[in-house]
């Protein structure tokens, strides 16, 4: 989907979603999610926050998501025993299937989703953006050589799915038919880190902190890293070809830089 490279929006890399509070639940919601379709308000939660998470993301048709235990650890507000039983739950009742690098919605999730949502009186999960002020610095090139097939593609992913850098986690693997968006975030979820691949070679790695320095400083650390995994994978070489940064979603230019604050 050539769309998903060339039009760039740095809110799609680092938004997150705010699940819903439990205190939100009348009496008659928590009865009717039990009684019509065997759910806790756990349960619930952890299949709406997939749902919406591949709603902010764009995926519809053919595409799909997986979404990491350790990316729902630190992107939810939900205790981590209570999140396990949750996604054990929903796999027994066929809502998720657990696969390499976290969990997937099942169509029969997605039918039980989308028939809760229009019973409940209870507000949705709303989109929350990280935070007011967001530096995102985006680089952008392409891997050398014929253009990537299927396996070489699988190749990449099994590189990186599940990867860590440094006190980044992965968190998520979109594909958007044919276009893969790889996911992380730092342990105490104040930094993002996006790699979005094809088609045609194309790659985009994004970082975005609201610190402009520690942005600045961690991206050609990470570039380095994400740049060796794929060169080891496909024995080809990668060339960035542009920096770009954004404030939040406007494209800085450079007289801009001496605007921002680099303290605190």
């Amino acid at each position: 989907m050539e769309s998903t490279l060339s039009n760039y929006n740095p809110i799609h890399q680092t938004s997150l979603i705010r699940p819903l509070d439990t205190n939100e639940f009348s009496t008659n919601w928590i009865n009717t999610l039990y009684n019509e379709e065997q759910l806790t308000q756990d349960e619930y939660i952890v299949l709406d926050y997939i749902n919406e998470m591949k709603n902010v993301k764009s995926i519809d048709g053919n595409g799909s998501m997986i979404m990491s235990f350790q990316g729902m650890k630190r992107l939810m507000s939900l205790h981590q025993a209570k999140l396990t039983k949750a996604l054990n739950r929903l796999a027994q009742k066929d809502l998720l299937i657990k696969v390499q690098g976290g969990y997937i919605v099942t169509p029969k999730g997605l039918q039980v989703h989308t028939k809760l949502q229009q019973l409940s009186s209870t507000p949705q999960v709303t989109l929350e953006r990280l935070p007011s002020k967001l530096y995102s610095h985006v680089a952008e090139g392409n891997i050398q050589g014929p253009v990537l097939n299927k396996i070489q593609y699988d190749m990449i992913i099994e590189g990186l799915i599940g990867k860590w850098f440094d006190n980044f986690r992965f968190t998520s693997l979109i594909d958007y038919s044919g276009s893969y968006e790889l996911s992380w975030v730092t342990t105490d979820g104040k930094a993002s880190l996006s790699l979005l691949i094809g088609p045609k070679n194309n790659i985009r790695i994004t970082h975005s902190s609201s610190r402009f320095r520690d942005s600045a400083n961690k991206m050609q650390i990470l570039i380095d890293k994400i740049s060796h995994v794929l060169e080891t994978s496909l024995d080809a070489p990668v060339v960035l070809t542009g920096l770009s940064i954004y404030e939040n979603k406007r494209k800085l230019e450079e007289d801009d830089f001496y605007k921002i604050p680099f303290a605190g």
